[in-house]
């Protein structure tokens, strides 16, 4: 599966804008917690057939992954929007990987293609 296919389809799930707003720290994990941000992923995911769709599985994922990340960079630069359009499409399809390398993912990896 080419990724450039997988962006086009599956970022159309995700708004443009997400408000980073409500971004607070849980606890003394370090970590931090964007309420908007997780409400979207799940009603995503909800969205997903686990048993016969791996790639929005795994791409879903992945755009959460670097959405949050670029949302803690945003959030301590005082920002309270991330644009979901601007995160970088290699920040994206790195984290694909990386999730197609973990065990059990060994058919999806050998078919992915990263352009």
């Amino acid at each position: 599966m080419r990724f450039s296919e997988l962006y086009a389809n599956l970022i159309k799930e995700w708004p443009e804008e997400i408000s980073i707003s409500d971004a607070y720290l849980p606890g003394k994990t370090g970590g931090q917690y964007f309420p908007t941000l997780t409400k979207i992923r799940d009603e995503i995911e909800e969205k997903i057939n686990f048993e016969n769709d791996n790639w929005s599985l795994v791409v879903q994922w992945a755009f959460f992954q670097a959405f949050h990340a670029e949302a803690k960079k945003l959030s301590a630069q005082g920002e309270i929007v991330l644009k979901t359009r601007i995160v970088p499409l290699e920040i994206i399809n790195t984290r694909v990987i990386k999730n197609l390398k973990a065990e059990g993912w060994e058919n999806e990896l050998a078919s992915y293609d990263p352009t």
